[in-house]
């Protein structure tokens, strides 16, 4: 599995993306659930997704560095 990540002062950290496409994801879920304190739930989580977007890195490189291009 892949998950989009920015190293920020050492620390793998993952992208406001990823947080905007899971909660997308859940809202979505929620909307098709018939079970309603599960649809909530699925609300919930998607709301702290988008709280955790709102403080994650914008845009990051993807590219993995080459190997003589890594820090020793």
């Amino acid at each position: 599995m892949f998950f989009p990540t920015s190293e920020k002062a050492g620390v793998q950290v993952l992208s406001r993306n990823y947080f905007i496409q899971q909660a997308t994801t859940l809202l979505k879920f929620a909307k098709e659930i018939r079970d309603p304190t599960l649809a909530v739930r699925a609300l919930d989580k998607a709301a702290e997704l988008s709280e955790h977007a709102e403080e994650a890195p914008e845009a990051m490189d993807v590219m993995p560095l080459a190997p003589e291009a890594h820090p020793h």
